[in-house]
């Protein structure tokens, strides 16, 4: 085994033993009898294709996968190819435009088998299928939007399973003005998003936090939604380049309406898209419940805990 859970891989080598009567093959082949030769040939590879196959789903779970209506497969497996390199093989045939691919996890890795079935997930449709199993048995039948794959194609996609320990970032913007301020519409044409600093010496209040707090969370990623319609999940993301602080002045030259105080700001370099449809409403709803969640106030969370707020689809 040159490598752990890489039962695709080409340099994945399957060994078997067997003990064949010599004498008996000798005398099949001295007799030369063509149709005798073949059904030996017929039930011996018949045999081993069967214990192979029992072998095989003994030690791993197979899965039929298919990409969902969005999600341009070669594309996807191409961009997570160190994290799906030797587990999935194309053994299928494309079936009306539809490609199937089979999923092979060894049992004895569960928790990296739920990273990848965690990647998986968000960009094809998966399920169990044996050795041997019509994978179209298990899988719906897919009817891809080429129009709505070619626009997603233009963002970069982030995968959050990759960031479990980095925060994420859930804020609002009260308008479409407000939006327009952080897409660019300030004196340096710059990407930003800002968090208003707490006084020092004061206690925190309409959702002010300090700016060492705030250094010390590393932001990674922006997740940003219209204040009040939260419930529709519609959201931006952008990936943080670097963070500076503001004050009020500052803040006015850069054509930010009523600035009060100092301000810290995320400096984005672009808009992406995560691989996983996150649900911003609960996300809301949960801070909430801990009693100390204002309106429109930032929440951090981290990539492990961001995944608890995945959509199931």
């Amino acid at each position: 085994m040159h490598f752990k859970n890489r039962l695709f891989d080409r340099d994945t080598l399957l060994l078997f033993h067997y003990d064949v009567n010599f004498l008996f093959v000798l005398s099949l082949y001295a007799r030369d009898n063509a149709s005798q030769k073949a059904e030996w040939k017929h039930t011996m590879r018949n045999r081993f294709r069967k214990e192979i196959q029992e072998w095989l789903q003994t030690d791993f779970k197979f899965y039929a996968i298919t990409p969902r209506e969005n999600t341009d497969g070669e594309q996807f497996i191409k961009d997570n190819f160190q994290s799906l390199l030797g587990k999935i093989y194309t053994p299928f045939e494309t079936q009306d435009g539809q490609q199937y691919y089979s999923l092979a996890l060894d049992k004895g890795y569960p928790q990296e088998n739920e990273f990848v079935l965690d990647l998986i997930e968000s960009g094809f449709y998966c399920k169990e299928c044996k050795l041997g199993q019509n994978p179209q048995d298990v899988l719906p039948k897919v009817v891809h939007n080429t129009v709505a794959s070619a626009s997603q194609q233009l963002l970069t996609i982030h995968h959050v399973q990759r960031y479990p320990n980095q925060h994420f970032l859930v804020g609002c913007y009260r308008s479409d003005e407000h939006l327009a301020w952080i897409m660019g519409k300030n004196d340096k044409g710059t990407n930003l998003y800002n968090i208003r600093l707490k006084k020092r010496g004061t206690e925190e209040r309409d959702g002010a936090l300090s700016s060492a707090d705030l250094a010390k969370m590393d932001v990674k990623f922006v997740i940003l939604y219209k204040l009040g319609e939260e419930g529709k999940n519609e959201y931006k993301v952008f990936h943080v380049h670097h963070h500076a602080t503001m004050d009020a002045e500052r803040m006015q030259r850069a054509w930010y309406p009523n600035p009060r105080g100092n301000y810290f700001c995320y400096v984005f370099d672009e808009e992406v898209q995560l691989s996983t449809n996150i649900d911003v409403a609960k996300i809301i709803a949960h801070s909430q419940e801990s009693g100390n969640h204002l309106e429109g106030m930032p929440i951090f969370l981290s990539g492990e805990e961001l995944m608890k707020f995945k959509v199931v689809k």
